[in-house]
Order: structure tokens, then sequence, then C-alpha cells
């Protein structure tokens, strides 16, 4: 999942790194908080909260911008990453790479968030090594074993 705050490198300069700083912390707690609580409302309301889910991987990087017929795509082993990331997520589940968690901003929208963290290893498809991926789990869905 990409998202981009639009020149947020001149949000720095306007109005200074710690405003900036949580300008963007509240960006992605706003993210999160709003994903999976819009994803579980509309599946209560359309009856269906046992037969789906939603299933977030993230993960940090460089990645190949594309623009082949009009849609932008992404590309590269960040992007690939990603994806394998997803794979072994579950239910209701955001689940990120160390890259991400190394971050102290990061860290901090977990904590602000009050997260429980799971975190675990695997042989991603396509990876040399094993990769730690860290399982996020909000306090409304309990950390699956």
């Amino acid at each position: 999942m990409f998202t981009d705050l639009i020149q947020s490198t001149a949000l720095y300069s306007e109005i200074g790194d710690m405003k900036a700083y949580v300008f963007v912390q509240n960006h992605f707690k706003i993210l999160f908080e709003n994903i999976i609580k819009s994803h579980r409302r509309y599946y209560q309301n359309h009856h269906m909260q046992n037969k789906s889910g939603l299933k977030i991987g993230l993960s940090r990087g460089s990645a190949l911008i594309v623009n082949l017929n009009d849609p932008i795509d992404l590309f590269g082993t960040t992007v690939n990453l990603a994806a394998r990331v997803l794979n072994v997520s579950t239910k209701d589940c955001v689940v990120i790479t160390s890259t991400l968690l190394e971050r102290s901003e990061v860290r901090e929208m977990i904590q602000q968030m009050q997260f429980e963290i799971k975190s675990t290893k695997h042989q991603l498809k396509g990876s040399p090594s094993e990769v730690h991926i860290h399982h996020l789990y909000s306090d409304t869905n309990a950390v699956k074993t």
C-alpha cells in the first residue's frame, strides 16, 4: 500500500519540522484507523463479517514508477516484498516489514493507536533469506496465534 503526501517536503519548510512531523503522524493514524473501521462497518452492514476480511501488507523502500496505458504502476523489490508480506497476513491485520518498524514515527504511531504486535519470521517467495514480519492488531481484534 502506498500513500503520498503531496508537497510534504515543502510542508516541513513552511510550518517547521515538529508541526510537519505531527501532521504526517496524524495522516497515518487517520489512514489506518479509517481503513480498518470502514472495512469492518461495510462488512457488518452487509452481513459478511465472517466471510470476508481486510489484509494489508506494507514495506518501505524504492520502487520503479511506470506509466503504461494511463494507469501508474509500481515495480521492484519493495513492491514485491509488500505483496509477499500481504500473503502472510491474517484477516483484519496490518503486516509490516522491519524497515517500517525501525522508523521512530511508525513505532510511535503503533503505540498511540495501541496496536498489539506479533513478530514472526517467514521465508517469502523470491527472498533469499527469512524476513522479519510484524503483525499489527487493533485492540478490537485479538492477536491470532
